[in-house]
C-alpha cells in the first residue's frame, strides 16, 4: 500500500491510497510481468507461458529466488485487493 501522505507533505493520510496491481520485471535481456488479477491472486506472465504465483509474499519470494529486478510499478488507486506487504 502507498499513501502518498507519506510521500508528500500537505496531504491527509488516507486521502490517496493506492496498491500494487502489476509489475514489469527484467532478468538477463529478458522481461516478465506480474499481474493481480480479480481472484486476488498473482499470475506470472512470460513469454507464451501464464503461472500461477499466489500471494505477495510467494511474489516477493519469486523475484528473490530468481533475482529478477522490478523495472516498473503500477499501481490503483483504492480497489478492494489487498496486498499483504
Amino acid at each position: 500500500m502507498l499513501d502518498l501522505a507519506d510521500v508528500y507533505l500537505g496531504i491527509e493520510h488516507g486521502a490517496f491510497v493506492y496498491h500494487i496491481c502489476s509489475m514489469v520485471c527484467y532478468y538477463g535481456q529478458h522481461y516478465m510481468a506480474y499481474v493481480l488479477l480479480s481472484d486476488s491472486l498473482w499470475y506470472m506472465f512470460d513469454d507464451a507461458r501464464i503461472l500461477q504465483i499466489g500471494q505477495w509474499n510467494d511474489v516477493v519470494t519469486k523475484c528473490n529466488l530468481g533475482r529478477t529486478q522490478p523495472s516498473v510499478l503500477f499501481f490503483e488507486q483504492g480497489g478492494s485487493l489487498q496486498i499483504q506487504a
